[in-house]
C-alpha cells in the first residue's frame, strides 16, 4: 500500500500545517433534532488542529490499477488501513453509541459494493469518511479498495452471534482501547 496523499487532502493538510500522519476523522455530532453535516465536509483532526476537506465521492480518490493481495489474513502492508478505518468506528461508538455487528457488516458491504450510494445513516457517514481519509492518505486502487472492505465486512460477520450482538467493537476496544 502506497503511502501518497492525494492532491486535494495535500492541500488542506499543508495549509492547516497538519501531520499526514496524525491525522483523523472527527465525529459531528447533529444538533439535537437537527440534520446530520453532509458526509462529504469530512472533518479532520490532528492533534489540536482541525479542517474540513470537502470529498464529492470516493471513487474520485481511488488511484492505480493494483490488484489486492489475499486478504484472507491482514498483510503488514495493509494494517494501516484497516487501523485508520476501526479507529474511526471507536470514535463513533464513544461520541453515538455501539452499533450492532450486523449494522457493521451491512456498512461495510454497502461501501463495498457501492462506495458513493446514498448516504444512510449517522453511522454509514462515519465509515464514509473514515474510507475518505484513507484514499487521501494511501494510493490504493478500486481493487484494493473493494477487498478491504470486504475484509472488513468478514471480520464484523465472524463475530456476529446473534441480531443485537456487538462483539465486534468490543473486541476492538479491547485491542485498541476506548
Amino acid at each position: 500500500m502506497l503511502r501518497e496523499l492525494h492532491p486535494s487532502l495535500e492541500s488542506i493538510v499543508t495549509t492547516a500545517g497538519m501531520d499526514p500522519e496524525r491525522l483523523g476523522v472527527g465525529i459531528p455530532l447533529a444538533p439535537a433534532g437537527g440534520p446530520r453535516p453532509p458526509r462529504e465536509s469530512v472533518f479532520l483532526v490532528c492533534g489540536e488542529q482541525t479542517a474540513v476537506w470537502v470529498v464529492p465521492s470516493l471513487r474520485g480518490l481511488f488511484r492505480g490499477t493494483t490488484p489486492p493481495p489475499d486478504l484472507e489474513e491482514y498483510p503488514p502492508q495493509y494494517v494501516p488501513a484497516f487501523y485508520s478505518v476501526e479507529q474511526t468506528l471507536l470514535g463513533y461508538a464513544r461520541a453515538n453509541r455501539v452499533p450492532t455487528d450486523r449494522e457493521m457488516e451491512d456498512v461495510y458491504g454497502t461501501l463495498r459494493r457501492r462506495p458513493d450510494g446514498r448516504s444512510e445513516h449517522a453511522l454509514h457517514d462515519a465509515v464514509w469518511q473514515a474510507a475518505a481519509l484513507l484514499l487521501g492518505r494511501a494510493a490504493l486502487s478500486e481493487a484494493e479498495f473493494t477487498a478491504i472492505f470486504a475484509r472488513l465486512a468478514r471480520s464484523a460477520k465472524k463475530w456476529n452471534d446473534g441480531p443485537t450482538t456487538r462483539n465486534y467493537l468490543t473486541f476492538l476496544q479491547e485491542r485498541f482501547g476506548g
